[in-house]
């Protein structure tokens, strides 16, 4: 059990490792506040980093459930590459491997289960395991489960550990079980798979333009709003959640770059976001978590 962890440099490089997390940049640029519990059948963390660049494995007699609290991450698998923002969650199998990426601070809390756990939930393909699982119920109460649980005095010699700690397990696997029914809800076929990746790029390309709509999003695909639906269903998104979430980051990464002292300049970065007005841009900032 650890609470409390600050580090920074190769301590902080050498602690992430220990978690199965390799950073990929300098260790002088490594900050981690952390803290954790570890048992024999599971380990929960919540952790804050400055920017990341690193590889996270699952190892391999244990999957992890990540959900991110704070900021955004990069997630890339072989090939395929998502955002994962604050609220959502990524549910990793044992043996797999991601790259997270993250140029401000980030913060998640992880859950990692044995092995015959984690099988036997169903589970959708493990192609489709790096997809993001949007904020529902069950992910926020595990965050909450595991909040409590990290900021309490209990330990494993606690009478009733093992029930608390079989509450954790069993809403993570109620997450898991959320997981497969949505991938068997609705499974993208190759046409639509390639209709989302056609329809994301669209909308990352044109969400700073404040006049920019859903509706002008489907005509230039030259497609259909039922098509279009049903893509981004398929991921557990939909295309106006998404314009916001973009044009959110957007105004996020203006805002970080140097301090705003004018309302003239708070108005030119809610324009460069996609937003008419500096309000719009706040509420939506606050709504997509952040």
């Amino acid at each position: 059990m650890q609470r409390g962890v600050a580090l920074s440099g190769p301590e902080a490089l050498a602690w992430l490792a220990e978690r199965q997390v390799a950073v990929r940049e300098p260790a002088e640029r490594i900050r981690v506040f952390a803290d954790s519990i570890q048992s024999p059948e599971i380990g929960i963390a919540r952790v804050w980093t400055s920017g990341l660049d690193a590889r996270f494995d699952a190892a391999d007699r244990a999957a992890v459930a990540l959900t991110l609290i704070e900021g955004a991450f990069t997630v890339t698998a072989g090939e395929r590459t998502d955002v994962l923002r604050t609220g959502e969650s990524l549910l990793l199998p044992p043996s797999s491997t991601v790259a997270l990426a993250s140029t401000s601070a980030a913060a998640w809390i992880e859950v990692r289960v044995e092995r015959t756990r984690w099988l036997s939930t169903t589970l959708p393909p493990q192609e489709r395991t790096i997809t993001p699982l949007a904020p529902s119920d069950v992910s926020r109460i595990l965050t909450g489960l595991v909040n409590s649980l990290l900021a309490s005095e209990l330990t494993g010699a606690n009478a009733g550990w093992a029930h608390i700690e079989r509450a954790v397990e069993e809403t993570l696997l109620a997450l898991l079980g959320e997981r497969a029914g949505l991938a068997e809800a609705a499974r993208a076929s190759s046409a639509e798979e390639e209709l989302f990746r056609r329809t994301m790029a669209t909308l990352h390309a044109h969400a700073n333009d404040p006049t920019f709509t859903v509706t002008e999003l489907v005509s230039r695909l030259n497609s259909s709003t039922t098509r279009v639906g049903h893509a981004f269903t398929v991921h557990g998104t939909t295309a106006r959640r998404e314009l916001r979430a973009t044009r959110a980051a957007l105004a996020r990464e203006l805002l970080s770059r140097r301090r705003v002292t004018s309302r003239e300049e708070m108005e030119r970065i809610a324009r460069r976001s996609g937003f008419r007005t500096v309000e719009t841009m706040r509420a939506t900032i606050r709504a997509t978590g952040s």
